[in-house]
This record gives structure tokens, C-alpha cells and sequence, in this order.
């Protein structure tokens, strides 16, 4: 029976924990139902946290409490926080813990965590992101830690707000890294609701009311000062400006000072005065002890607050910016906008350790405004903003409390070290300030033309004690918006490179620092690519919207424009990657085996030369590597950066710094453009020249001497005439030459020619172009010329008439050293009695032009003795010996007849070409190669013509060549 009963007692205690185990899987059941029930009434169930711990996968979910998450392939085992497993992100995976909230519900507040493991540096972030119908999507994120456990894990939290408009679907909930190589691994995520919150850690706006009682003494106070801002045109504070108020909140009384702020009197027009509110060290309101009210107009309405949100969201330093209820005794309640002043919170509340907050004084600069005001009244003129630049003080806000402090009285003495050689340009941009922070200050406010934050009397700057470097503070960034319409204005640098001047502006030579400008122009890709500036607006849409209406009880016509900032964005993102002709390289002339290089930036922004090519595609040459182009103003000439190269090179390489892609531009085979002609040259030497070698009166040049000997260009310009009497001798050697744009005369006799004679055979060209009138050479020997030759301006005759009819008579062309003894272009002419004799090609060469040839002698030339090209001419009784190659050449479309020529050996005798036609007759041709030729040389013209009479030929191998449709008629 014991057994027995003891056997029933055994069985009944066995049985225990089966209905244990019953009983708990019940109460599990039961939770499990709350759970699912909730998500079937498709909403996050209330106060009860969704966690995902890694720790067990199904598919590529991860399961967790009958929860899934997606991308459970990225389950590691490498790095964990609590338990087995943790999410791992490589170069691979890039999304991790995900989790997709049913229905989410407007105006729903949300807190999600994970934990992260990031031992090496890798950007990532906790997210959220939504759709929403016919608006932008919802988005937010961060990737600041809340707090540390451990080796290297650390908290990461996100408290979001859903829209109460335009309901957001699809929420998702997850975590992600940028692209990289690095690895991060998350363990531990949850999300949850949170019913009762605090305004302050989330994106919902709940605005403030500050009550503020002045009495009537302080009131008074007030009223004197702006009097006398109205008086002298300017907001001036005087030492008794303070007056003493009261904060009254909720039931707490807080004792404060409080005056006028601002400088300008639109501070006071609005009916809605700017003031400064100072607390005590022991007492604060809305977590601020010395801060700012004011219309919010002065500052551009919602552009302030989306410029502060913006630098923010970059980890830059500014003032905390919003919108409050304020009220003053009994008036009436009025939208304000409220602005932390340059105290301790600023930085620490931003994650800094207290330092030094500095600026550099701009008590001049008003100073001067005020007496132009009260003599003038009109505004100062900008060469106060210079003087007030160079004698402003660096000093530090707060200055009673840090020259008393043991820690902050030699950090400022550090930090204003600092601030001195940005002044003064002493230092390295890197060695002075946080660079990376500047570069995202100075994109941040080109995005959002906040410019009025860049001059250097609103510029503040936050001593960092721990990296011994300022960091900038932006604020102020905008004035009314009608000083703000065009938001296509240039990015700050465009203006710098290209529109402004030597100023005083001490920014402005970051511009110029190449280390500086890789991180602006890293920066400047990276915040205004479409995908990041929709993004960056989606995400601050809904505070956007909410802080809009509230404004609008100030300005009831008040509308943000939320497409602005994004098309600013693109637009700018449109000009940042170069353009085909953005380098721009030229060739100068090669010396030896090496060519010099002139390169050109054409760009907004400054260009990095990564090498030279032979080959587009080749490895580059590293020839001028690391060297800036950068852009200049494009009213001025261009200067150029030179490099010298290798005579094979092709293609110039070159780069943004800041970024990775690499450009390649085929490099010129012309020398640089120059601000300069070799026509105008000449003129402005001539003009300039003290050692003239003539005489002129009466607008006629003269030369009195007998001998002269010229060895630099003589040139006359037009409206003169000039007369050279018989007997003249001018010996022309080095860089001598003569160009006229005005007729001569050179009057020689037989026996006293004029000699025009080159001494090396280089020198001595003798040139009329365009002289407005007939010139006549009478007895004139040119001896021993060369052509014209002047920096690129080359002539090809020794002698030249260029749109200039004249007379030669009796003279003589001989020994020359050129392409044509003489050339005659878009003139008529007389040419008689001349003889040419040892010339190196042509002897007179003439285009365009009608003339008349009678009684020439030719002798020992070296190409034709006459060539013709589109004119009418007359020729009468020539003689031509040992002619280099044709005695008579008429080409494109001539017209020439000629009679009474005699040729002996010459190459050709006669030649017509290209639709020409040569009429000759009573010649006589021996001891030649050929003797009349005709055919087309150029296919735009066509076959040619002779028309032979009466003609005599001896010893000519080769009498008549006629081409195919060509002509020779007798």
C-alpha cells in the first residue's frame, strides 16, 4: 500500500511538470496572441518592444519571437554583443536587420536601437523609410552613438515621428553602410512605440512660450534706446542698453536681463522687436541661459532653420534655431524666432568639451557705419569693411569668464594664435581649423545661400581643446528673403575664382589651398547628388511642414518652397564634374626633344593634373602631377600654368581633388591664344618708337639721308604717303623690314636707282598692304631680300602689294631668298622694263588681280618666271632663260594672253590648269622639257584651256601634254 501510494504520489509529482510546461506554453500562446492579434489589427503593439537578437534564421529571415526580419543571410558569428550571433555588413552586404512595419499609423512616434560593433572606420546608419502617395518619401536617420558597453559596441537610437499628413506605407526600419571595405557588425535590435514622450528627443515640434515682464522703468529703457537708433540709423548699445525682466514659466519666476539685438534698424521696424535674454550662471530656460528672439523675418523665415538643421545633419557647429509663442506683459502673443547665443551649451550640447567660443571684432566696422550715418545718413563706403578687417581684435565671448578661468584663459591664448594666422594667412588652412568641418560649413551654406554667414564679421569660431583646432559656428546665414529670389546664384567659389576681385575676406584664400579644396569639392558631390538632397528633404519634411503653419501665424501668406533647396542642389550638381573644354591645354613651340605646356582652367572649380599620355588610354606620364589649375576671372586674361613635356605628348590627365574619377583631354596641336597680334605689335611700336629713321610733314614721309641701314621692322601706318628720292640706299639686316599701310613712291633715275638691299639674306622684306592709293617704283633695285616673317605673320613675297595697285617701272629684282620676288594680291598693276635674275622660286607670282606685263627679262629662276592664279592679264614681249620650272602658269579660272615670249630651257613652257585659259601667240620655246600643258590639278575646278597661234619650238622633248577634256586649240 506504501508502494502503491507511493507509486500514486510519484505519479501526481511527474505530472507536475507537464502542467507546468502546459501551463507556461498558455501564457506564451497568450503573449504570442497579443503580439500577432496586434499586428492583425495591422499596428505595432502598444509599449511592447520588437527585438531581434540574430540568433535564429529561417530562409533569409531572421526569427525572433514570431517577429521576422529580413537579410538573414548576414547572420555572423565573428563579433556578438550578447548571445551567438550578430548581423555582419561587408563590402558585400550593405542592408542588415530589417523590419517592415504593417499599416503604421500618422503621427505615430517611434524609438528603434541596435547595437553596433565598429572597430574600423565604416559609415553606417540606423534608419527608417516610407512611402507616401503623390509626396516625397519619408526618411530619417542616424549614426550617432547614445552610449558605449564594452569593447568597441556601442548604442545607437532613433526617435521618429511618423507624418500626421500624407500617411506614410511600407515602413521599413533597418540598418545600413555606405560603400567600403570595412566591416561593422549590429546585434540586439528593437523598436517600439512611445505613448509618452519628450519633445526634445524626437523630430515632432511642440513650440514654446516664453512670457517675459519688463516694468515700466525697463520699459522706458527701451524706448530711449530705439529713439536714438532711429536718430542715428543704426542699433547702438550702450552700456546702460540691459534692463532687467522677468521669465515667468509655469509657476517658476526667472530673474533676467534683457535688450535690444541687432544692428540694423529692421530689428526694431517689424512691430515685433529683436532682444538678447541673458540668465543667470544657475538658471536656464528651455535648457538655454543667454539666447535671442527675434521676428523671423531677419533671418530669411524657415531658410535659417533648414540652414541650422542642415548643419546639423554634417556634425557642424551652430547655434540651437526654432520658433516660440513670446509675449511681453500684456501684449499680444507673437511667433518668434528663437536663437542660442555663443555660450558653453552651444558646444557641449552639440557633443563638445567646453572651449574658448571666438571671433574677430567688428566695433570699426559699425563705428564707421554710425558717423556715415550721422553726417552723411547714408551707409559707410566699403573701404570701412577693409579698415575695420585689418584692425579688428581677436577676442572671445564670455571674456570676463575666460580670462578668469584656469582652463579657458590659455586655450584662448591658443585659440587666438590661431584666429591670427587665418587673419593674417600664416598658416596652412589644416593647421588652423578642423578642415573637414570647414569644407562642410562652406558646402552646407553654398547649398543653401546662406552667404551672409561666410563675411568675416559673422563668423565665429569654437576652440576645440581636445584637437587644438577651430571649428567654424554657422548662424546668420540670411537676411529678408527678397534679398534671396534667384536660386541659381554660383556656388561661393565660382564667385571667388571668377567674379570677385582682391578683397578682405579672409575665407577666400581657403580657395586656393588644394588640401582645403579637396574636402569642399568632396563635400560639394556629395551633398548635392540627387539621391542625398531628396533624401536629406524627405527626412525633414514633416518638422518642415509643422513649423511652416506655426510661422504663418506671423505671415499669413507665408509659403516655404521645399523643391528650392533641391533644385539649388541640382543645379549646382550639374556644373561640378568638368565639361569636355573644361582643361584647356596648348602646345608652345617644341625645343628640342621637350614642348612647353599652357594649361587653362575653364572650369568653376580648381583642376588637379594627374600626369601626361602619348595614348588616351595609356598610363600616364606623372609629368606635372599634384599641380592646381585653377580657375580665374573671366573678364581678364587668362594665365596659364605651364609644364614642360616630352615633344611625343598627347593627352593631359587630370582630376577634381577631393574625388577619384580621372579625365582625359586631348592637348592642342596650337600655341596659346595671345592678347596680342604680331600686326598690332608693329603698330604699337611703331607708334611708340623715339628713334624714327624719316621725316614727316604734311602727313608725307620722307627720307633726307643718302644711306641707311635699319635693323628693326619700320612700319608706317595709313594716311601718310611716302616718298623715297633717287640715289636712296637702305640696307636692311637682323629684324629690319619695311611695311607700309600707306602708298610710295620710290622715285629712282637710271642713274641714281633706289637700292633696297638685305645684308644677311634674312632681313629686307618690303611690304604695302592696303594703301588707299597707287603707288609707283620707278628705277629701284631690290637686292638679296627675304620674305616678311614677324611672330606667326609670314608673307610670302620679298617684295608685296596686297590690295594696293601700283606702278613698277625699270626695276630690278634680284638674288632674292623667298617664295616670290615679287607677289601682287587684289591689285591692278603695271609691271614694265623689270628684270628678275638668281631667284630662289618664283619670280612674280600674282592673285586676284588684273595687270599688264611688257618687256620683262628672266633669268635663272628657280620655280615659275610668272604664275597667275584667277586674274586678267596682258602680257607683251617677255624673255625667260633657264627657268626652274614653268615660264608662264595660269591657274583657277585665269584669264591670260600673252604674245612676243621667248622661253629656252625650262622645265614647262606653258601651262593652263583648273578652268584657266592661256591665249598666247609669236612665241618661241627651245632646249625644254615640255612645252604647253594643260589639265585640272584640282578637283573643285575643271580641265583648262590654250588657245596657241603663231609659235616656234626647238628641242622640247615633250611639245604638247593635253589632259583628257582639256583644251589646246590652235
Amino acid at each position: 500500500m506504501i508502494i502503491k501510494g507511493e507509486r500514486k504520489s510519484n505519479n501526481f509529482r511527474s505530472a507536475l511538470p507537464v502542467l507546468f510546461l502546459l501551463a507556461l506554453l498558455l501564457i506564451l500562446t497568450a503573449i504570442k496572441t497579443d503580439f500577432l492579434g496586434a499586428f492583425a489589427k495591422k499596428e505595432v503593439p502598444k509599449d511592447v518592444a520588437i527585438f531581434c537578437d540574430a540568433e535564429t534564421v529561417k530562409g533569409d529571415k531572421f526569427i525572433s519571437n514570431g517577429f521576422e526580419f529580413d537579410n538573414g543571410h548576414t547572420q555572423s558569428k565573428e563579433k556578438v554583443y550578447k548571445g551567438n550571433y550578430s548581423c555582419k555588413l561587408d563590402k558585400t552586404n550593405k542592408i542588415g536587420f530589417s523590419f517592415t512595419v504593417p499599416n503604421p499609423q500618422p503621427g505615430t512616434t517611434y524609438k528603434a536601437t541596435v547595437f553596433a560593433y565598429n572597430q574600423h572606420p565604416v559609415k553606417f546608419y540606423l534608419a527608417a523609410k516610407g512611402q507616401r502617395d503623390d509626396f516625397d518619401d519619408f526618411f530619417t536617420q542616424v549614426n550617432k552613438n547614445v552610449s558605449t558597453d564594452g569593447d568597441w559596441w556601442s548604442k545607437y537610437e532613433l526617435i521618429f515621428t511618423l507624418p500626421t499628413q500624407h500617411p506614410v506605407k511600407n515602413l521599413a526600419v533597418y540598418v545600413y553602410k555606405e560603400d567600403g571595405e570595412n566591416t561593422v557588425f549590429f546585434d540586439n535590435f528593437t523598436l517600439s512605440k512611445i505613448t509618452n514622450f519628450d519633445p526634445e528627443t524626437t523630430t515632432a515640434f511642440v513650440p514654446k512660450q516664453l512670457k517675459i515682464q519688463v516694468d515700466i522703468d525697463g520699459l522706458q529703457q527701451l524706448e530711449k534706446t530705439r529713439k536714438a537708433a532711429y536718430s542715428k540709423g543704426i542699433l547702438e548699445q550702450a552700456d546702460d542698453s540691459e534692463i532687467k525682466a522677468k521669465i515667468i514659466d509655469d509657476d517658476k519666476t526667472i530673474v533676467a536681463k534683457l535688450r535690444y539685438k541687432g544692428d540694423w534698424l529692421d530689428h526694431l521696424m517689424s512691430g515685433s522687436p529683436s532682444y538678447r535674454i541673458k540668465l543667470k550662471s544657475n538658471d536656464s530656460w528651455n535648457h538655454l541661459q543667454t539666447f535671442s528672439v527675434q521676428h523671423p523675418k531677419t533671418r530669411g523665415y524657415l531658410r535659417e532653420w533648414v540652414y541650422h538643421n542642415f548643419l546639423n545633419h554634417a556634425d557642424v557647429l551652430s547655434p540651437r534655431y526654432d520658433f516660440i509663442y513670446f509675449k511681453m506683459n500684456e501684449d499680444q502673443t507673437k511667433v518668434m524666432a528663437l536663437e542660442e547665443h555663443f555660450t558653453k551649451n552651444l558646444v557641449e550640447h552639440q557633443l563638445r568639451r567646453e572651449g574658448p567660443i571666438l571671433k574677430l571684432t567688428e566695433d570699426r566696422f559699425w563705428e564707421g557705419m554710425k558717423r556715415a550715418m550721422s553726417t552723411r545718413r547714408t551707409l559707410a563706403d566699403p573701404d570701412n569693411k577693409e579698415s575695420a578687417f585689418w584692425t579688428s581684435e581677436l577676442k572671445p565671448f564670455k571674456e570676463a569668464k575666460t580670462s578668469k578661468s584656469a582652463a579657458l584663459r590659455p586655450e584662448f591664448e591658443v585659440a587666438q594664435n590661431l584666429l591670427f594666422q587665418y587673419k593674417y594667412n600664416k598658416k596652412k588652412p589644416s593647421e588652423v581649423f578642423d578642415i573637414e568641418r570647414l569644407a562642410k560649413f562652406i558646402v552646407v551654406t553654398d547649398i543653401c545661400r546662406a552667404y551672409h554667414a561666410l563675411t568675416w564679421h559673422n563668423q565665429r569660431f569654437y576652440y576645440n581643446p581636445v584637437t587644438s583646432l577651430l571649428e567654424p559656428i554657422g548662424y546668420d546665414g540670411h537676411g529678408e528673403e527678397k534679398y534671396f529670389p534667384n536660386v541659381t546664384a554660383p556656388i561661393y567659389a565660382e564667385v571667388v575664382y571668377t567674379q570677385k576681385p582682391f578683397s578682405t575676406e579672409p575665407l577666400d584664400r581657403l580657395f586656393y589651398d588644394k588640401e582645403f579644396m579637396a574636402h569642399y569639392i568632396k563635400y560639394l558631390y556629395q551633398y548635392t547628388k540627387p539621391d542625398f538632397i531628396k533624401s536629406y528633404m524627405a527626412q525633414i519634411t514633416e518638422p518642415l511642414q509643422l513649423r511652416e503653419s506655426f510661422v504663418k501665424a506671423a505671415q499669413k501668406n507665408y509659403q516655404y518652397n521645399n523643391q528650392e533647396l533641391i533644385d539649388r542642389a541640382l543645379k549646382i550638381s550639374e556644373n561640378i564634374l568638368p565639361f569636355g573644354n573644361s582643361i584647356q591645354v596648348f602646345k608652345e613651340k617644341a625645343s628640342g626633344d621637350s614642348v612647353l605646356l599652357k594649361i587653362y582652367n575653364a572650369h568653376i572649380l580648381p583642376l588637379e593634373i594627374v600626369g601626361i599620355g602619348k595614348k588616351k588610354l595609356r598610363t600616364s606620364d606623372p609629368i606635372g602631377a599634384g599641380q592646381m589649375v585653377y580657375p580665374q576671372r573671366q573678364d581678364v586674361v587668362p594665365k596659364y600654368l605651364e609644364i614642360n613635356a616630352p615633344h611625343w605628348v598627347s593627352y593631359i590627365h587630370f582630376k577634381l581633388p577631393g574625388l577619384d574619377s580621372v579625365y582625359t583631354k586631348r592637348i592642342s596641336d596650337w600655341a596659346a591664344p595671345k592678347s596680342w597680334t604680331p600686326r598690332q605689335e608693329l603698330f604699337t611700336s611703331a607708334t611708340n618708337s623715339t628713334n624714327k629713321v624719316y621725316q614727316e610733314e604734311n602727313n608725307v614721309i620722307s627720307f633726307p639721308d643718302d644711306n641707311y641701314l635699319i635693323t628693326n621692322p619700320l612700319v608706317i601706318p595709313k594716311g601718310k604717303s611716302v616718298v623715297i628720292k633717287a640715289g636712296t640706299k637702305i640696307k636692311f639686316s637682323g629684324d629690319g623690314f619695311f611695311l607700309s599701310f600707306s602708298p610710295v613712291q620710290l622715285l629712282g633715275d637710271p642713274d641714281a636707282p633706289i637700292i633696297i638691299e638685305s645684308t644677311d639674306g634674312q632681313s629686307g622684306s618690303f611690304a604695302v598692304i592696303q594703301a588707299g592709293g597707287d603707288s609707283k617704283l620707278r628705277h629701284v633695285i631690290f637686292d638679296g631680300q627675304n620674305t616678311m616673317s614677324y611672330k606667326g605673320w609670314n608673307l610670302s613675297g620679298a617684295v608685296t602689294f596686297y590690295e594696293s595697285n601700283v606702278q613698277v617701272i625699270n626695276c630690278k629684282f634680284i638674288n632674292n631668298h623667298c617664295e616670290d620676288a615679287l607677289n601682287i594680291v587684289r591689285s591692278k598693276f603695271e609691271v614694265a622694263n623689270c628684270s628678275f635674275s638668281n631667284i630662289y622660286a618664283d619670280a612674280f607670282d600674282s592673285d586676284f588681280s588684273e595687270g599688264n606685263i611688257i618687256n620683262g627679262q628672266y633669268y635663272k629662276i628657280g620655280n615659275d618666271a610668272l604664275d597667275f592664279s584667277t586674274c586678267q592679264i596682258q602680257i607683251d614681249g617677255c624673255k625667260m632663260i633657264e627657268i626652274g620650272d614653268k615660264a608662264i602658269s595660269v591657274g583657277e579660272q585665269a584669264k591670260v594672253t600673252a604674245k612676243d615670249i621667248i622661253v629656252d630651257q625650262a622645265n614647262i613652257g606653258f601651262a593652263s590648269k583648273d578652268l584657266s585659259v592661256l591665249n598666247i601667240s609669236d612665241v618661241t620655246i627651245s632646249n625644254s622639257n615640255k612645252g604647253f600643258v594643260a589639265y585640272q590639278k584640282k578637283p573643285e575646278y575643271g580641265p583648262a584651256k590654250i588657245i596657241l597661234g603663231n609659235h616656234k619650238i626647238t628641242n622640247v622633248k615633250n611639245a604638247f601634254m593635253i589632259e583628257s577634256e582639256s583644251i589646246l586649240e590652235k
